[in-house]
């Protein structure tokens, strides 16, 4: 799988997107992975977040809500290199919003 070059304010690493399933939805769970050392990959970020408004999404196999709290540069990330597009859905979680997008499963690992 082609790994990513990501910037963040956690700095700046090179990822792979890892696709799962959150357990209690059933919905599409995607991680990135850093691999700058490729003998030690390890979690970098969680791209996206498990919400009870899940079950509004058209498709639990590509689409899912982002996590804009923990990095906000992850939707110029995503849109940029064509691993997901928006959909016409917002979930609110507390003080947050979280858009729903749609997942190109050729850009993720499983």
């Amino acid at each position: 799988m082609k790994p990513y070059q990501h910037t963040s304010s956690f700095g700046n690493a090179l990822v792979i997107m890892k696709a799962d399933l959150y357990s209690v939805s059933r919905s599409l769970a995607v991680h990135l992975i850093d691999v700058s050392d490729p003998l030690f990959p390890e979690p970098y970020l969680s791209a996206t977040v498990c919400l009870p408004e899940s079950s509004l999404l058209e498709n639990k196999a590509t689409d899912a809500f982002v996590n804009t709290n923990g990095d906000k540069g992850i939707i110029p990330f995503l849109e940029g290199y064509g691993i997901a597009t928006p959909l016409d859905i917002t979930a609110i979680s507390g003080y947050c919003s979280y858009p729903a997008y749609r997942f190109n499963l050729d850009k993720l690992t499983f």
